[in-house]
């Protein structure tokens, strides 16, 4: 038989089994598109988290304790001496020590855990007023004197009870009622959106710790070399410190390791849609050949 006569046996064929052929054909579509979106999905929301990072924290350092893996896997906090030495590093424009922790929140007989920060209220506002650009949803600032009050995330006071928290409501944390201030606006940080903020002394007392804190947020002045800076507030802390048991995080630095996340997450969707279009693929010579057969 010739290829002319194979060839036109298969159109034949394929044309009086449209439905088998049309399926088939809107098989090998779907697989082709189900690796275009995964990539384009993939590079799209790399893409966005990275330019967030970059332009919210441009100028923003990230200092955290390390775990101790040598002995016990414990984290060595910082305490008033590290800040004292990251805020002498040339370049420093603000340094914002805080405790951030996750504990019970209750409001109206419900149970939410969520995240606490204690911190400076002057220190949050600078931070995330003047160099971030945030504002209160609703309410104000913390201040100082805000002993029995607090301010909250967007999500906490909108999608964690089943009623939304509004100014003036209480929000209950080891047993202590704290007034509601203020609501800061979506930010879509979650050190924030599904917090309590309260003030240093506020949260010492109610925490029990006395000079501690768990990160550091350093704000770099305009114009200066934010790598140069990482750098040297690196080697201020190992002097205060005694050890390098501890992260400092540029903007740009956690902007890479996202994006090497992401590459290696992309690269196994893809991977597993190749496998499925390959099974696809398959399927589809085996229906190509028994129609050739027929």
């Amino acid at each position: 038989m010739r290829l002319t006569d194979v060839v036109s046996f298969a159109g034949r064929n394929i044309t009086q089994k449209k439905t088998q052929s049309f399926l088939t054909i809107i098989g090998v579509v779907i697989g082709i598109l189900a690796i275009v979106s995964l990539i384009s999905l993939g590079f799209g929301v790399q893409n966005y988290i990275t330019g967030e990072i970059t332009t919210i924290g441009a100028n923003v350092i990230s200092i955290l304790p390390s775990q101790n893996f040598g002995g016990p896997a414990v984290s060595k906090n910082f305490n008033d001496n590290d800040v004292s030495a990251v805020r002498n590093v040339r370049g420093v424009e603000e340094v914002v020590a805080a405790w951030f922790g996750s504990y019970g929140l209750e409001y109206r007989d419900q149970t939410h855990y969520g995240n606490v920060l204690v911190i400076e209220p002057s220190k949050f506002t600078h931070v995330y007023s003047k160099t971030w650009g945030y504002e209160p949803y609703k309410g104000r600032w913390i201040e100082d004197n805000d002993k029995y009050s607090c301010m909250i995330g967007y999500a906490l006071a909108t999608n964690s009870f089943d009623r939304e928290i509004d100014i003036g409501d209480k929000i209950t944390i080891n047993d202590k009622k704290y007034k509601v201030i203020g609501i800061l606006e979506e930010t879509g940080n979650p050190r924030t959106e599904d917090s309590v903020i309260l003030s240093k002394d506020v949260g010492e007392e109610l925490f029990e710790i006395n000079d501690e804190y768990n990160m550091m947020i350093v704000s770099v002045r305009s114009g200066e070399d934010v790598n140069k800076v990482s750098e040297d507030i690196e080697d201020e802390l190992e002097d205060s410190r005694g050890d390098e048991n501890f992260s400092v995080l540029t903007a740009e630095q956690l902007a890479e390791s996202i994006n090497s996340i992401f590459k290696v997450l992309t690269i196994f969707l893809v991977g597993v849609a190749g496998i499925s279009l390959l099974v696809g693929a398959v399927g589809i010579s085996n229906t190509m050949h028994m129609s050739i057969l027929e």
